[in-house]
């Protein structure tokens, strides 16, 4: 496969220019600059530097402009708070992971287990909300248009 070039008056082209002088002035200040002025320090300093260990953490600030952000004290009235124990629900096998399920492809009405959980409601015989009723009621509101939540005939 031949090298494909990028056109130069392209965006990717001018940050890739422009990241590779930055690189470069990066290089040459580390392989120059920065080694020019440890040399020039003094022997006992750059001796010691360089047979010291690496610091681990940023040593504490003791009169620092923050002192929320020391540790409390901990005093022997508080309590070390508790580890709560994780809590699973029955059934499940910490570190088994169940396969996933073959229908989870197909639509929801589609899927075995779509009508499994419903219940049938007695009574209303899936009659809606508007439809007529062939049955009058004894007594109510309805009959006698006197309710107290519905419109007021004039």
């Amino acid at each position: 496969m031949p090298d494909a070039e990028l056109p130069q008056d392209t965006e990717e082209h001018s940050d890739i220019l422009t990241n590779l002088q930055a690189t470069q002035k990066h290089l040459d200040f580390i392989n120059n600059d920065y080694l020019r002025a440890i040399n020039s320090l003094p022997a006992s300093i750059s001796s010691a530097i360089e047979t010291a260990p690496p610091p681990t953490s940023a040593p504490p600030i003791a009169n620092g402009p923050f002192p929320s952000a020391q540790q409390p004290s901990t005093t022997s009235l508080e309590k070390p708070k508790k580890v709560r124990k994780s809590r699973i629900p029955p059934g499940v096998v910490p570190g088994v992971t169940v396969p996933p399920d073959p229908e989870r492809w197909l639509k929801k009405s589609e899927r075995s287990i779509f009508n499994q959980g419903r219940r049938k409601r007695g009574g209303g015989g899936g009659v809606t909300q508007g439809s007529a009723s062939s049955e009058i009621p004894a007594s109510g509101n309805a009959s006698t248009g006197k309710g107290g939540k519905g419109r007021r005939k004039k």
